[in-house]
C-alpha cells in the first residue's frame, strides 16, 4: 500500500511538472511576443516620422522650385490639412470660407500658432521662411 501512495505522488509530482514546464514555455514565449511587438511597434513610428519629415520636405522643395516662398501659414494648413486627411493631389485647402474653416478650421490653428510662435519675439505676421532645397534629411 504504501509503494502505491508513492508511486501516486510521483505521478502527480511529474503532471506538475510537465505542468508547470509548459505554463513556463507559455509565458516565456508570451513574453517574447510582447517584446517583439513593442519594437515593431517603435520601428513602425520611427518609420512614420521619417516618411512624414520626407513628405513635408519634397513639398517644401516643390515650393521653392516653384519659386514660391513658404511662409508659417502655409506651412501649418499643409500640416493641419494632412492630419485632417486631405488627399495629397488635392493641393492646400483655400484660405477663406472652405469646408476645413467650418470643422476647426486650418486658418485658426495658422492664426493662434503663429501668434505663439512671434510671443517675445514682436510681431511679424509677414515672416517669412525660406529653406535651402539642397539640404536632405537623413
Amino acid at each position: 500500500m504504501a509503494q502505491k501512495r508513492k508511486m501516486e505522488i510521483t505521478v502527480v509530482d511529474e503532471n506538475e511538472r510537465v505542468l508547470f514546464s509548459m505554463f513556463q514555455n507559455t509565458a516565456n514565449s508570451l513574453s517574447q511576443f510582447y517584446t517583439q511587438s513593442v519594437t515593431q511597434q517603435k520601428l513602425a513610428f520611427e518609420a512614420g516620422q521619417n516618411y512624414a519629415l520626407l513628405k513635408f520636405h519634397e513639398w517644401i522643395v516643390t515650393k521653392l522650385q516653384e519659386g514660391k516662398m513658404v511662409t508659417v501659414p502655409e506651412i501649418f494648413a499643409y500640416l493641419q490639412g494632412k492630419l485632417n486627411g486631405w488627399m495629397p493631389g488635392a493641393g492646400l485647402p483655400e484660405q477663406g470660407g472652405n469646408e476645413s474653416d467650418e470643422s476647426g478650421g486650418t486658418q485658426g490653428l495658422a492664426a493662434s500658432s503663429s501668434t505663439s510662435i512671434n510671443q517675445g519675439q514682436g510681431s511679424y505676421p509677414d515672416m517669412q521662411m525660406e529653406i535651402a532645397s539642397d539640404r536632405t534629411i537623413d
